[in-house]
């Protein structure tokens, strides 16, 4: 992954990259700061949690004013989508699920991920969940309001594809959408984000 990100970055800003780096370096300190997080009144693994996009926000507005905003964007969806999938899929493929199938690994992976992961700090909702539809909304979401208060919080919509991409990979006898658009999160100015799952029929 860190070879993936310094061969998008040179393919960019050519020799300017690793000065590219080092200014993002030193913003994301500076981005923290104006946050929530910096204060010891959010609890420390919440804001250990929304710390870590720091660094993206800082990247982000940093090659903004070398290559403008919305190449700077597209280049940090060539980065965070990959980066974030790879992550993501680290962490299903450590919890041991093989020995379920079907609704109930999909569940047991959505308790662990309330349980045991920073995901715990977002709101999540059930809408309907039986045997063949899990469907749940997210009402706050930690990643977006980092990202809102850093200045970039169009950087979410780029956690949206990570979704897009790892639901498909993780859980293949299921489909996933978000309705009637790709577009029902927080991070288009919806209330919620929308998580739909429906087991896909058996083939006869």
């Amino acid at each position: 992954m860190i070879k993936l990100i310094f061969f998008t970055l040179s393919s960019e800003v050519g020799g300017f990259w690793p000065l590219l780096l080092v200014k993002s370096l030193l913003k994301r300190n500076d981005i923290v700061k104006q946050t929530r997080w910096a204060s010891d009144a959010v609890s420390g693994q919440e804001a250990g949690y929304a710390k870590r996009f720091a660094m993206a926000s800082a990247l982000y507005l940093k090659l903004g004013e070398k290559v403008g905003k919305q190449k700077a964007f597209d280049v940090m969806r060539r980065i965070l989508v990959p980066i974030g999938c790879n992550a993501v899929q680290k962490h299903f493929n450590s919890l041991n699920l093989s020995n379920l199938s079907g609704m109930p690994r999909l569940m047991a992976f959505n308790d662990l991920m309330v349980k045991n992961d920073e995901a715990k700090f977002n709101v999540r909702e059930y809408v309907t969940v039986n045997d063949s539809i899990c469907h749940y909304i997210i009402k706050r979401c930690v990643v977006y309001d980092f990202l809102l208060e850093a200045g970039t919080p169009e950087l979410t919509r780029l956690i949206c594809d990570v979704d897009k991409e790892f639901f498909p990979q993780a859980f293949p006898d299921f489909t996933f959408d978000r309705g009637n658009s790709w577009e029902n999160t927080i991070a288009y100015g919806k209330a919620h984000c929308d998580f739909i799952l429906k087991k896909k029929a058996s083939p006869e």
